[in-house]
């Protein structure tokens, strides 16, 4: 049993899944390439009570940089590419 923020947990499973047009990665100028929706799934087995965990989960997504990133649509940089050509 590992512990997270103090609580033992015997098992953690992460999922998420979202809602997306694949016309908008194939070029379709009519439809954004990016997702609709997205959502999160947490399946947690632990010796502590479900409303004990639950702050746990409620003071990560706070803390999350990742949510906040997508909720606050963060400035992305154009990717830097680096390209070195090798000899077969």
């Amino acid at each position: 049993m590992q512990k997270l923020w103090g609580l033992k947990l015997k098992n953690i499973e992460v999922t998420v899944e979202g809602d997306i047009d694949s016309a908008g990665m194939k070029g379709s100028a009519r439809v954004r390439p990016g997702y609709k929706k997205i959502r999160v799934t947490i399946l947690a087995e632990t010796v502590v009570a479900p409303e004990m965990f639950q702050q746990v989960v409620d003071l990560a997504m706070i803390r999350c940089p990742v949510e906040d990133s997508v909720k606050n649509a963060v400035e992305f940089d154009e990717p830097k590419i680096v390209i070195h050509q090798v000899k077969e």
